[in-house]
């Protein structure tokens, strides 16, 4: 079962609810994804190791968060530092969190 929907759904009431609180502007209704889709899982295989075992990709272009996920992105870069500009995928929040502490 596709579960999109639901998610869109969740989004739009929350990105509402966020709006109606004030405490984002009304233009963040905009971060809604017009045509979400279901996010794509492959695997890249590595040639160079035994076995060629994969290397997990999800390709999230079109999932309904995607809007949101830019939006963060473009408010936490400049307070991070051009030197974090490169490096847009984090292992986890912890990471993240401990990265964001030293500037």
């Amino acid at each position: 079962m596709d579960p999109t929907s639901e998610i869109q759904t969740l989004v739009k009431k929350t990105l509402a609810t966020l709006v109606s609180q004030k405490h984002l502007p009304e233009s963040a209704k905009a971060l809604v994804h017009p045509c979400p889709q279901i996010s794509n899982f492959y695997l890249l295989p590595k040639i160079h190791k035994a076995n060629n075992p994969g290397r997990p990709i999800v390709s999230s272009h079109s999932c309904p968060t995607v809007l949101i996920s830019q939006y963060v992105d473009s408010v936490l870069s400049p307070l991070l530092g051009s030197q974090w500009v490169l490096e847009t995928i984090w292992k986890s929040s912890l990471t993240f969190l401990k990265r964001s502490a030293r500037f």
